[in-house]
Formats: C-alpha cells, structure tokens, sequence
C-alpha cells in the first residue's frame, strides 16, 4: 500500500502565496442589507446594513420601479445605514435599491449591493 504525502496547511498556503496563487486578505464579500424602511410622510428611505460598512467617496443610491430612479439624494449616511431623500413612492408597490461604493469595514475593495423591499410605513 503506498503512502500518502500530505503537506501541512501552513506550508501549502505559504507556497500558494510565493506563487501567487493566493492573496493574503480573503475575498471580501459585499455587505448584507438587514432592513429597509420607507417613511411616507418624510419620503426618506433607511437601508440598514447587518455589519458595519464603510463609503467610498461619491457613493450612490438608486431606488428604482419600472426604470424609473426615486432617491433624489443621500441624507446621511454612517456606519451602520443610509437615509435617501426619495420622490413619493406608491404605497404598497415593489421597489429596488442599487447601493454603490460601499464594503463592509475592515475589507478590502468596494462592492455594490442590490435588493428590493415594499414602500410601507411601519
């Protein structure tokens, strides 16, 4: 019965980086929406990321329905959300967001985030 040679972890990681077939920072994955929420007498949409994200400058938000875009601006935006100024939305109607220029904290390369949520006023 022949032997297997199996190389340690550590060694065969340390080769895959001299070759550079590996990059020492994993792959950063783009950050995960926990909640939207529409307020309709504001007529301001709240992203709410699960991490702590960080903004790239001229970061952008887009709400769109049938092509059309509804964010007019950004309100603010910090380490945990963004607030969007937005037209008035049909209540009760589907909407997507398109979030660009952001990362979660601590990794590397901006990523753009997509999803959909309904314009209701809890």
């Amino acid at each position: 019965m022949k032997k297997k040679m199996r190389l340690p972890v550590a060694v065969l990681t340390a080769l895959m980086l001299a070759l550079g077939v590996a990059s020492p920072v994993a792959a950063a994955s783009a950050p995960k929406v926990e909640d939207v929420e529409y307020d309709y007498e504001d007529r301001e949409v709240n992203i709410d990321f699960v991490n702590r994200v960080q903004w790239k400058s001229g970061a952008k938000v887009k709400i769109m329905r049938n092509g059309k875009n509804y964010a007019k601006y950004i309100i603010e935006k910090d380490s945990d959300d963004v607030d969007v100024k937005v037209k008035k939305l049909a209540y009760g109607k589907k909407y997507t967001y398109k979030v660009t220029g952001v990362k979660k904290m601590g990794t590397k390369g901006y990523k753009t985030v997509k999803g959909s949520f309904y314009a209701y006023d809890d």
